[in-house]
């Protein structure tokens, strides 16, 4: 019989384990992992015949003696050839070949150095020192193998995801060499692998193939580097190198991601061009949307009002609650119905109450309605409240901060629960029932006051909409003083118009009382109005006095040049000639709208920028 030479037989075992244990492949490595819990084992009295026809079937090297469950110690195949190579006998005992002093490992111990030991046998032990594994050549080979198919597979799955990068990836040892490059790379720069592999960044630079390396300034910063790297072929490239350290902080790779500024530049003008057209074709959609839902009391020029719209009709597919936010007399009655009008509920009934006009006694029968008798003086069938009579429909809580403090908890109980119980009643009544909620105030200081509930806050601010005043969206402006104009006219059956002059004052008052205001102004001047043209003098002393004296443009007639002695910020000498101009055209041309066709941009504009001139000054 021959001694098997396993290891001897692959050559190549050896580097390969090497290399997996200087990746990290056996730091952890225990031996209970990798040891065979089947095995056989010899008995002291067995005869050497019996020990070497046990070797030959067990396909072994090396077998423990196990008198009962006491570990005596190992017999190698190696030690029974040189003693049958004499010409012994095999009937002698097979005690003589015994070594009293194996390698023993705990089952949990780690087995790092385990290739010192690769042609023994390891004994693996547990806690009581009772034989439960044993680890010989052939688990060895079997354990590495796997390791070393996965660490194949592993380089195989890294590969495919560097070559599947749209990113150009360059990958540079400690030294610069170059290791490696992706096919993004190839096609970012028109450089082949063939060029660059094995090169150094020092020589490339040399050569011209790059205006600067990356990776040469994170080896001398140890630290990521941005920066624009010219090709020889003109190209410009975006490179973010980044230094890879071993577990020895020592730089082992530099790793540079790469992105062609040309294509970046090209993705932004396709971004611009699509964000454009998103907002053209928003634009359309919602004014179709308010000829769908006939939204004629819906006046969006502005930017900030067709997004608010725009939300309006996303959040209207939903029953989340919505609290809108604004001054009063900013719309938050009508931003309400385009929720209702937009949603499922739009054919249910839309109910308002005004939480602070009336009494709390009253406020809760309104809302919660009563049993017969309840109390002195109810219908004595009783009434429903506004949470039935609503329901399949939309209820809107005006004024909610005016709620008192005693009913926010029943109201938290109808947001939660779904539910109510009537008052002077005992059994719960379930709701259906879009609520919405409006105030002017500031709800999170109330509650920091401790005059409104935090839970029921957090419960009614799921979906904040905020309107802003009027005097924030002066394109609104013009469109509603037509809007009030035209209704006002049709009402009462007379004609007006207002000239230009009249219309520039509503355009620059500051309008404390929003919309609503607006709208009793147009009223008031259209029904006490007997000329057919509105004119400034028209207009209520409040509304003149307000602009008289305010005016920022230089006398009439009279243009001064901007002289700039000392060195400011571009921007600033930008902002104050425009702010000179703007001035200069109103005092020559009289009017907002004038002035803008002068200067080429719009009415809205002129107003806007005038505001901010004499808030500067």
């Amino acid at each position: 019989m021959e001694e098997r030479g396993v290891f001897a037989e692959n050559q190549n075992f050896l580097a390969e384990f090497l290399s997996i244990k200087m990746t990290g492949g056996t730091e952890s490595l225990k031996a209970g992992e990798i040891m065979s819990r089947k095995f056989a084992s010899i008995n002291p009295e067995d005869s050497l015949k019996t020990v070497i026809d046990l070797f030959s079937n067990q396909n072994a090297v090396c077998l423990p003696v196990i008198s009962g469950v006491e570990l005596v110690g190992v017999i190698t195949l190696k030690e029974i050839f040189k003693y049958l190579s004499g010409g012994h006998s095999q009937d002698v005992p097979v005690t003589r070949f015994i070594d009293k002093n194996p390698l023993l490992v705990q089952e949990d111990s780690i087995i790092d150095p385990v290739i010192k030991f690769f042609n023994n046998l390891i004994i693996v032990i547990n806690q009581k020192n009772e034989v439960v594994g044993l680890i010989g050549q052939e688990e060895l080979i079997r354990y590495f193998n796997n390791q070393l198919a996965k660490n194949r597979a592993l380089v195989k799955e890294l590969n495919a995801i560097i070559d599947s990068s749209y990113d150009g990836i360059y990958i540079a040892d400690a030294r610069g060499n170059t290791v490696r490059i992706n096919k993004a790379y190839e096609r970012i720069t028109g450089f082949k692998e063939t060029d660059l592999i094995g090169e150094n960044l020092r020589t490339l630079v040399k050569k011209g193939y790059f205006s600067s390396s990356t990776t040469l300034k994170v080896m001398e910063s140890k630290k990521t580097v941005t920066i624009v790297q010219r090709l020889k072929n003109g190209k410009k490239i975006l490179c973010t190198g980044n230094p890879i350290f071993n577990e020895d902080a020592r730089l082992d790779k530099v790793i540079t991601n790469v992105r062609d500024i040309t294509e970046l530049e090209e993705l932004k003008k396709q971004l611009d061009r699509a964000e454009e057209l998103k907002d053209r074709y928003l634009s359309k959609a919602i004014r179709l949307q308010q000829k769908q839902l006939q939204l004629d009391d819906i006046i969006a020029e502005s930017e900030t009002m067709q997004k608010i719209l725009d939300q309006c009709i996303k959040v209207a597919e939903f029953d989340s609650s919505v609290l809108i936010l604004g001054e009063s007399g900013v719309g938050k009655e009508v931003v309400a119905k385009i929720i209702h009008k937009s949603s499922k509920r739009r054919d249910g009934p839309f109910m308002k109450i005004n939480c602070g006009a009336i009494p709390e006694n009253l406020l809760e029968s309104e809302l919660f309605g009563y049993e017969g008798g309840a109390f002195t003086g109810a219908n004595k069938n009783g009434k429903p409240g506004l949470f039935e009579l609503s329901g399949g429909g939309t209820l809107l809580l005006d004024e909610i901060g005016e709620l008192p403090f005693q009913l926010q908890v029943s109201l938290l109980r109808v947001i939660q629960e779904r539910e109510f119980i009537r008052i002077g009643g005992t059994r719960p009544v379930n709701t259906n029932v879009r609520l919405l909620f409006a105030t002017n105030k500031n709800l999170e200081e109330l509650v920091e006051r401790g005059q409104f509930r935090e839970d029921l806050f957090y419960r009614i601010n799921v979906i904040p909409i905020i309107i802003p005043p009027l005097r924030e969206r002066i394109a609104d402006i013009m469109p509603l003083t037509e809007y009030f104009l035209n209704k006002i006219q049709h009402r009462y059956g007379v004609k007006k118009k207002i000239s230009e002059e009249a219309m520039e004052m509503l355009l620059r008052n500051n309008w404390p009382g929003n919309v609503r205001e607006l709208e009793n102004v147009i009223e008031r001047i259209t029904v006490l109005t007997q000329d057919y043209i509105i004119r400034p003098e028209h207009l209520p002393d409040n509304i003149r006095v307000s602009l008289r004296g305010k005016s920022v443009a230089p006398a009439p007639g009279r243009r001064s040049n901007m002289v700039i002695t000392d060195i400011i910020p571009l921007k600033d000498a930008v902002e104050a000639l425009e702010n000179q101009l703007i001035q200069q055209a109103l005092a020559i041309y009289g009017s907002t709208r004038k002035a803008a066709n002068v200067l080429k941009i719009s009415q809205a504009s002129i107003v806007r920028k005038t505001k901010k001139i004499k808030n500067n000054k």
